[in-house]
C-alpha cells in the first residue's frame, strides 16, 4: 500500500468513528497525501464538533476562530459550501443558547467582511437582545433570585458604558474570576458609589463589547 491510500485511510476511518479531532489532525499533517478534499471534511466535522462545546462553556470569542480554520483549510480547495456550512452551524448552535443578537451579529459580520452568505434562521427584530435575555433568565436560575444584593451582570457594550458611567469618577478597585480555559470568565469593577459585573466572554465575541470594556478599564 503506497503512502497516499495509506493516509486516505486513516482519515476516512477516523470520520467514519466519529474521531473529528484525530481526522483534523492527521488530514493536516497528510494534507499533501490525502487531498484537500479530506481536509475540509476533517476540519469542517472537528469545527462544527468545537463549536457546539464553545457555546455549551459559552466561550463565544472562539466561535471566529474555530470559522477562520474552516476558512483556511476550505480556501485550498474553494469550498464555498464548507464555508457556508460552518456559519449555518455556528448560527443555529448560539440561536438554541438564546444567543441571537450574537448569532445576527456575526451573520452580518461573515457577509461584510468575507463575503460569506448564510440565512439565519430565525426571525429577525430589533428586541433580539431583550428577548434572549428573557429566554435565559427563564431556563437558568439567575443570581437575583437567590442573592438580591449581588450586582447585575453586563454583557453588553451600551449597558457597559452606562454602568461605567453610574459608578463614578476615582480609583477603582477590581476582582478577575478566571475559567478554565478562556481566560478571565467574570470582571468586577467597584468604586465608593457601587459595583458591576462584566461577562467577558460574551463582551469579547464583539468589536463594541471588546472597546467597552477598554474603555472601562481605562
Amino acid at each position: 500500500v503506497g503512502a497516499a491510500p495509506a493516509a486516505e485511510t486513516l482519515v476516512d476511518a477516523c470520520l467514519e468513528r466519529g474521531l473529528h479531532r484525530q481526522a483534523d489532525t492527521h488530514a493536516s499533517q497528510f494534507s499533501d497525501l490525502c487531498g484537500a478534499g479530506r481536509l475540509v471534511e476533517a476540519r469542517l466535522r472537528h469545527g462544527e464538533d468545537t463549536i457546539r462545546k464553545v457555546v455549551k462553556k459559552q466561550q463565544f470569542q472562539l466561535v471566529e476562530k474555530v470559522v477562520a480554520g474552516v476558512d483556511r483549510a476550505a480556501r485550498q480547495n474553494k469550498d464555498v459550501e464548507a464555508r457556508r456550512r460552518v456559519r449555518a452551524v455556528a448560527l443555529e448552535v448560539l440561536a438554541e443558547a438564546s444567543e441571537r443578537a450574537l448569532a445576527r451579529d456575526l451573520r452580518n459580520t461573515w457577509a461584510a467582511r468575507d463575503g460569506v452568505e448564510v440565512d439565519l434562521g430565525f426571525a429577525d427584530t430589533g428586541d433580539l437582545a431583550v428577548l434572549d435575555a428573557a429566554a435565559r433568565r427563564a431556563k437558568y436560575v439567575q443570581w437575583d433570585e437567590v442573592l438580591p444584593a449581588v450586582p447585575e451582570l453586563i454583557d453588553d457594550a451600551t449597558r457597559l458604558d452606562a454602568a461605567v458611567d453610574e459608578l463614578g469618577a476615582g480609583p477603582r478597585a477590581f476582582d478577575v474570576e478566571w475559567s478554565d480555559r478562556a481566560g478571565a470568565a467574570l470582571l468586577q469593577l467597584a468604586t465608593k458609589e457601587g459595583a458591576v459585573i462584566l461577562d467577558v466572554p460574551r463582551l469579547c465575541a464583539s468589536r463594541e463589547g471588546c472597546a467597552a470594556l477598554r474603555r472601562a478599564c481605562r
